[in-house]
């Protein structure tokens, strides 16, 4: 504990009497025994100092000055019991030394005894002139904070990782795939920084190894993030007279290239690190000390462009960012919680782990302290969570080893992340089953906003947030394109991710898919709005297909008369056709056709396959 400053108040400030070599005493031996105290100190002889204070105390018991006298030598022997015990026992005596209750009042903070501490904040903001008042008061509102913390505290059961994963060196910043197989950390030896990886082999974790000599150099590398597919991953390399920068490397041929440095978007002459890729992969977020910030180290963002390029970096602003330093970014797959790590937030001491989430401007609310005892005093720095939201990783040298372990723990409910799905693609022609390369994209049907996207790939993996409806089209020159619906609403907690195989069917006359993404009001032709975008994505097909013509067939259940079911499915797809036309698509190009019930694809013997029974098509007639 730093308290000198402290002390050295309480005798400049406290007591001017000692200053002028009067005492609070007229007793002759009560002062010639305390002078005796004071010339042990300085020499130093504690026992003896100790020995004559309390003489000089039994003589006079308010004499004051001894009373100070052993705190200080207490403070030396590091005895702070005894150190606050005599600092109190003066006050008694003599309650107006301001500074002797601000010294009270700091150590007791120091010791995190915060009730003690807040009760001696309050008796030095009740002194007049007091110019510190304001960082009195910050100190008041922190022991608050850390009282209601440590009698509230959270569920915390941290596990150690394996000995497979753990070593007698450290080990920190882990990185995991949505899939929760793969993990990539650092381990230090020594001074030397290099990247781990280990797999999960059933519910056990295969030893870990360096994940690449292309990566692993004589330099530092560490604090990596890897996409949600697990081709690409950025990290952090620290060379001696360039200081630390952001590279990135991809997977080519089984093995991950010379990682490359990123340009000036991301790196600048400052330090750059700690970067986290969001799931959708259009966003970057890393630590920088660069000019410009709110304090010392800051997080900063760059956002990938329409066209692909990266823009300037964008600081987060002071909704995250202090006259502090807050670091370890980690952006999770819902895209609307964010971890990281701050000494300047209201906290436990130290770095803590806070959380922010998105509001409905898409704005950073204001950070939340994910609690104690995961926070303590010390310094608590990156976790990472799981697409499910409910499981974190973390390092930790909590176990008193001298080394940082990694450590996974389940979060408070309260600071669990917006669960997410994975969906895990692979792309075939459906006459040869061999993989092919096309386009996709990915819309949240509740606003119709794109939420991923990529170009010229053979599977993909991507983190969608539940509670929403999703449109996936797969679109390729020569084929028809492919649309799929994931409704993400209400599912058990079992299921984890989606693993689809899609085969795209190349463009010939009779080929047909079903719209899947096509809404209608109940026992309506009405055409619901989360339905433009499929509509749009047939418009583009066609549009880039104008020699093609179509039938848009409509298809019901069995539920009521075969007459209203035809009329039903004929003014539906009539309903597609108009869509279509009034964007322009030749109406002579569009053909419909009501076939109600008579070509169901399920049984309509359950709600399930009523409803694929009831589903927009079109064709492919010339």
């Amino acid at each position: 504990m730093k308290k000198t400053y402290f002390i050295i108040i309480i005798f400049l400030l406290s007591i001017n009497i000692i200053v002028a070599q009067t005492y609070s005493t007229k007793d002759k031996k009560a002062i010639k025994f305390y002078k005796k105290a004071e010339r042990f100190y300085d020499k130093p002889n504690y026992d003896k100092t100790i020995i004559f204070c309390n003489k000089s105390i039994e003589i006079d018991e308010n004499f004051i000055e001894p009373y100070i006298l052993l705190s200080k030598t207490y403070y030396r022997l590091g005895d702070t019991d005894n150190e606050v015990f005599y600092l109190k026992k003066s006050l008694e005596i003599y309650p107006e030394q301001e500074a002797v209750v601000l010294t009270i009042a700091n150590i007791e903070f120091e010791r995190e005894k915060y009730k003690e501490a807040q009760k001696y904040y309050d008796k030095y903001l009740k002194f007049k002139h007091i110019e510190n008042r304001k960082n009195v008061l910050l100190k008041i509102e922190i022991c608050k904070f850390r009282i209601n913390a440590i009698e509230n505290p959270v569920s915390f059961e941290p596990i150690k990782l394996p000995a497979t994963i753990n070593s007698t060196q450290s080990e920190y910043f882990p990185s995991l795939t949505p899939d929760e197989n793969t993990l990539i950390f650092t381990r230090q030896d020594g001074i030397q920084e290099d990247l781990y990886v280990s797999y999960k082999n059933d519910t056990s974790w295969t030893e870990a190894k360096s994940i690449s000599s292309n990566i692993n150099t004589d330099k530092n590398e560490g604090a990596s993030s890897i996409s949600a597919d697990g081709s690409v991953m950025l990290l952090t390399r620290c060379l001696q007279r360039e200081g630390c920068d952001i590279f990135l490397t991809y997977i080519e041929n089984n093995d991950w290239i010379e990682p490359y440095k990123i340009g000036n978007s991301i790196n600048s002459t400052s330090w750059d690190s700690q970067p986290c890729i969001s799931a959708d992969g259009n966003t970057i977020y890393f630590v920088s000390t660069r000019p410009g910030g709110m304090g010392g180290i800051d997080i900063w963002k760059i956002e990938r462009k329409k066209n692909g390029a990266w823009s300037n970096a964008i600081n987060l602003g002071a909704t995250i960012n202090t006259k502090g330093n807050e670091t370890s970014p980690f952006i999770h797959p819902d895209n609307q919680t964010l971890y990281f790590s701050s000494n300047f937030w209201t906290g436990m001491g130290g770095m803590d782990l806070f959380l922010s989430r998105k509001n409905k401007k898409e704005e950073w609310g204001t950070p939340q302290n994910i609690g104690y005892p995961i926070n303590t005093k010390q310094d608590e720095r990156r976790i990472i969570v799981n697409t499910k939201g409910d499981l974190a990783y973390f390092s930790s040298d909590r176990d008193g080893l001298n080394q940082h372990d990694l450590f996974q723990f389940y979060l408070p409910k309260e600071s669990q992340a917006k669960r997410t799905i994975y969906v895990k693609a692979k792309i075939f022609d459906a006459e040869t089953n061999k993989r092919i390369t096309a386009n996709y994209e990915i819309i949240n049907l509740k606003n119709n906003k794109l939420t991923n996207k990529d170009s010229i790939i053979s599977e993909f993996i991507v983190c969608l947030p539940t509670d929403n409806d999703y449109l996936l089209n797969v679109a390729k020159n020569g084929y028809l394109f492919y649309s799929e619906n994931f409704s993400l609403k209400d599912l058990s907690d079992t299921i984890n991710f989606y693993n689809i195989d899609i085969y795209m069917k190349p463009i010939k006359i009779g080929e047909k898919i079903v719209l899947k993404n096509i809404f209608f009001e109940t026992d309506s032709y009405k055409i619901k709005e989360k339905s433009f975008a499929e509509l749009d994505k047939l418009v583009s097909f066609l549009r880039l297909n104008p020699t093609i013509k179509i039938e848009i067939g409509g298809h019901t259940d069995n539920v009521g008369t075969k007459k209203h079911n035809d009329e039903l499915s004929e003014n539906r797809a009539k309903s597609v056709k108009e869509y279509l036309v009034n964007k322009e698509i030749k109406a002579d190009r569009i053909s419909y056709k009501g076939y109600g019930f008579s070509q169901p694809i399920a049984s309509n013997k359950t709600k399930q396959g009523r409803s694929q029974n009831r589903r927009t098509e079109f064709k492919v007639t010339n």
